[in-house]
């Protein structure tokens, strides 16, 4: 599948947006997890322009902790912002950096609470989660979301 987050351009889903069962427990997933194109690893870009508003960085793996673990949050125009989470340490952004759709922002890893390395990709609109899959290979001015 094609993707705008990762800088090989082809992913896999390994996990959808919505309720799911995880470890025998029901819970609502905010997000969408991705590996590359036979399930490989690889540096996630910056769905679109826009202003890192948000990161963590420096941590390890802590399974069943719900942590984000090393994470990055850009926001974009027209109320939308994107979240990229269980990064490997050493991202390569900051706070109050304004980044270019395609730009490097870090490399895929299992920090937080996760189960194998990948991305997990959340996408909001004013604030509010939507599924990713609905702005996955859009550009965010492209977009026409209500809520």
């Amino acid at each position: 599948m094609k993707c705008l987050v990762l800088e090989n351009k082809k992913c896999t889903i390994t996990s959808g947006y919505g309720q799911r069962k995880l470890n025998g427990k029901y819970d609502y997933h905010y997000g969408i997890d991705i590996v590359m194109e036979g399930y490989k690893l690889d540096y996630i870009i910056a769905h679109s322009d826009g202003i890192v508003v948000n990161l963590v960085d420096n941590k390890i793996n802590n399974k069943g902790s719900g942590s984000y673990g090393n994470y990055v949050k850009i926001k974009h125009k027209s109320g939308y912002s994107t979240l990229y989470a269980h990064m490997a340490t050493g991202l390569l952004v900051k706070i109050g950096e304004k980044v270019c759709k395609g730009q490097r922002i870090g490399y895929m890893s299992d920090s937080g609470d996760a189960y194998g390395k990948h991305l997990h990709f959340e996408v909001y609109f004013k604030n509010n989660p939507i599924n990713p899959l609905n702005v996955f290979n859009k550009e965010i001015g492209e977009i026409k979301e209500t809520i």
